[in-house]
């Protein structure tokens, strides 16, 4: 689960880059559905580890069940802190593609 949760980030990071790159209104969308998708993919693949460990603690010794949580739990946390590692740097872009697509294209008068 954990190296499928950063092979979607790097591609939604691609397309985000992308957009910063060279910013245009169509591109603008993707960018934004990118921004989008990536930050509750990074939750949900956070959320279906948290379940899975719980899950996992059913048919477990009981001296085992400490270990088994634990484990899962930080998987779970290092999901949530790679997808946070990905969504920053993501923003960021996003912010720079908009500033440079404002400079470009000014707005028209009021």
């Amino acid at each position: 689960m954990f190296f499928l949760a950063i092979g979607i980030q790097l591609v939604l990071l691609a397309v985000v880059a992308w957009f910063a790159i060279a910013p245009t209104p169509g591109r603008r969308a993707a960018g934004v559905l990118a921004l989008a998708g990536s930050s509750v993919f990074g939750f949900a693949s956070t959320v279906v580890t948290l379940a899975l460990s719980f899950h996992s603690l059913a048919d477990v010794n009981p001296a085992d069940k400490a270990t088994i949580l634990s484990n899962g739990l930080s998987e779970g946390m290092n999901c949530l802190g790679f997808s946070m590692l990905f969504i920053l740097p993501m923003g960021a872009c996003f912010i720079a593609g908009i500033v440079r697509m404002r400079r470009a294209v000014p707005l028209p008068p009021s």
